[in-house]
């Protein structure tokens, strides 16, 4: 039945609209206890609204005084803005009542056209049913595509008031799409859908349709043949399904007007860049809902149960809202859940509130934070002591082999009482720097100024019973420590009886510290000393100096300085001390390094095989260091330079 006025229909019991049953009407009103409308059935208000540059929200119609046909009309107004037409010149219309009212949908723009064939706004449906509302066909107040160059009309209004309300039908309101042209037109905005009960009881709202207000899409620029007359351009399809596809993926029906004619298959060209704009979507205005019920817009529940996983509040957005609070190894279990403490269960093999295993329950609730950080930090002190202890075992079993075996390099002891006895006292010489002005709890520092420097004449013999009695049995190791390295200082330190060997010294480059910027590490020039340069071996010092520089290269990554940053950040006052005790250590690396040096780089051989002729000095804080070169040659073939 199609009808294009008003239709009303009012029954004391029910009113039923059979299968493919159709109804039509600019207004229609069913008012019933109880009203169905069957699979296929239909009731429609599409297009029966406010004709084309008409109603309160029509769209614009653009003229221009050279040319009267300029078209691109924007689209019509009514839940939502219409879309501009062509080169946003045609203005799209604008909203107006869309809460609680009945109004038909605006037109959209179009100048100097046949009305006939341009955009309408949809009608107005108004459903009334005491008890329930059962819908399983289509309720559509859609506005109608615009003609060539023309906006489209906005959607309508579909109001239903129901005590009860289920199925899976369609509810749409949709505007209407743009016409194409050489100046297409804006889409229209939706309409106005609204549902509600006098009693504001929804509990018994159990459809699960679809319910739709989408705005409509813009027209495409086309270009025809010449031979195609403006009022055919009626007769082409508003190419709007593919958005309705994509706009609204989740609703299974489509959105089609059916056009026909003797030029509907006229090859057409699109451009990918529609120069006019979509219009705005439309008004839901859907029922509070109570709590653990929501309306759900992209299925078109209307307060429906919330479903597993999601909480309906109750609040005044009428959606059930996503739940989040379940860990991880568990599922959520109960629909209906009114806050956002949702109720899981945790998958097999876990156990405990938080679904942990049993051996993650036993760290995290039983140890606890603080209790898992304090047993980490002994079992690494299990595992790294004990080889703390064997490498400073190793380190203390060299430094005594060292001192017991019997060979000329060996000088861990006042050397100098042994050198050369028969031309020198036993006595030894004296030097610059007294032994005991040494700390043994700072072995680097000194009583004086200066530099701690340590010298040696490692060509003198040591014999094994003056090895034997240095020996070190009962003494701890850290003592034992501290003695090697004053005997290894001893060794190397530059006495009065060395100035009338002393040829020349190089100063290390650096700091003796990790950043750059505050000098960098201890780098031993790699080229060789002028004055020494008839006495050494190029390539063999340069061998010599690039072994000392790697050696005293700080990791950027090693153990030192990743227990710097580490301190540096739990306890910043201990840095600095760190700091220092890490450049004694490269202090004393360094005299280990000359201590076992083989002097290869001397062209003497006499220097080559008592080792003799480097003397080594470090300043008490370990941020300076030199190396003294010594000629101790009797032969009259080399000749030193001043």
């Amino acid at each position: 039945m199609k009808f294009n006025n008003t239709f009303v229909i009012i029954g004391d019991s029910s009113i039923t609209f059979g299968t493919r049953a159709l109804l039509e009407a600019a207004q229609v009103l069913l008012c019933a206890p109880n009203i169905t409308i069957g699979d296929g059935a239909a009731v429609s208000a599409n297009q029966r609204g406010c004709s084309a540059s008409h109603g309160l929200g029509a769209g614009g119609a653009p003229s221009s005084p050279t040319d009267p046909n300029i078209r691109g009309g924007g689209g019509g107004g009514y839940g939502g803005v219409g879309g501009y037409g062509f080169n946003n010149v045609g203005s799209g219309g604008d909203t107006y009542d869309s809460v609680n009212t009945l109004n038909s949908g605006s037109g959209g723009g179009c100048f100097n056209c046949n009305l006939t064939y341009s955009g309408a706004g949809g009608g107005i449906i108004n459903i009334v049913a005491y008890d329930s509302l059962v819908l399983n066909g289509n309720l559509s107040s859609n506005g109608g595509f615009g003609a060539a160059n023309s906006g489209g009309g906005s959607g309508g209004t579909v109001s239903i008031n129901a005590l009860a309300m289920s199925g899976r039908g369609y509810i749409t309101v949709w505007g209407g799409a743009g016409g194409s042209g050489q100046y297409p037109g804006g889409g229209g905005g939706g309409g106005v859908l609204t549902m509600f009960n006098d009693e504001d009881y929804y509990l018994e709202y159990n459809y699960v349709g679809v319910v739709s207000a989408l705005g409509g899409p813009p027209g495409h620029f086309v270009l025809f043949d010449s031979a195609v007359s403006d009022s055919s351009y009626d007769a082409l399809p508003p190419l709007d399904s593919q958005f309705r596809n994509e706009q609204n993926a989740s609703v299974s029906a489509s959105y089609h007007i059916r056009g026909s004619g003797p030029h509907a298959s006229q090859e057409i060209s699109l451009l990918e860049d529609d120069p006019a704009i979509s219009g705005q979507d439309g008004v839901l205005n859907l029922p509070a809902c109570p709590p653990g019920y929501g309306n759900g817009v992209s299925t078109g529940t209307v307060c429906g149960l919330c479903p597993v996983g999601t909480y309906g509040p109750g609040d005044g957005y009428n959606i059930c809202y996503q739940c989040t609070n379940r860990p991880k190894h568990s599922q959520y279990t109960d629909t209906g859940v009114e806050d956002d403490d949702c109720p899981y269960e945790c998958n097999s093999g876990y156990s405990t509130a938080d679904c942990y295993t049993p051996f993650q329950n036993f760290l995290f609730h039983t140890l606890g934070v603080l209790g898992l950080t304090l047993s980490a930090a002994g079992i690494c002190a299990l595992i790294f002591m004990p080889l703390l202890y064997l490498r400073y075992k190793k380190e203390y079993s060299w430094y005594e082999d060292h001192r017991k075996i019997v060979l000329p390099t060996d000088a861990f002891t006042h050397v100098d009482q042994f050198r050369n006895n028969e031309q020198r006292p036993s006595s030894g010489r004296k030097s610059s720097m007294d032994e005991t002005n040494y700390s043994v709890d700072n072995p680097l520092s000194a009583d004086h100024g200066g530099d701690a420097s340590v010298a040696s004449d490692s060509h003198s013999k040591v014999s094994s019973a003056g090895g034997a009695s240095q020996s070190t049995t009962g003494t701890s190791l850290p003592k034992a420590f501290q003695r090697m390295n004053r005997d290894l200082r001893l060794r190397f330190r530059m006495g009065d009886s060395d100035l009338p060997q002393h040829a020349c010294r190089i100063n290390f480059l650096g700091s003796n510290h990790p950043d750059p910027l505050r000098g960098g590490p201890w780098i031993l020039p790699s080229s060789r000393p002028p004055c020494m340069r008839p006495m050494l071996k190029r390539q063999e010092y340069r061998t010599f100096a690039e072994k000392i520089n790697k050696r005293m290269e700080w990791k950027p990554y090693g153990i030192e300085m990743l227990t710097f940053y580490t301190v540096a950040v739990v306890a910043p006052p201990l840095a600095a001390f760190l700091m220092r005790q890490f450049r004694k250590r490269r202090a004393n690396l360094l005299l280990k390094l000359i201590a076992n040096y083989d002097y290869a780089c001397f062209r003497c051989p006499n220097q080559r095989l008592h080792r003799s002729g480097l003397r080594v000095g470090i300043s008490p804080d370990a941020t300076l260091a030199y190396m003294d070169f010594l000629y101790d040659e009797d032969t009259s073939s080399a000749r030193m330079k001043p």
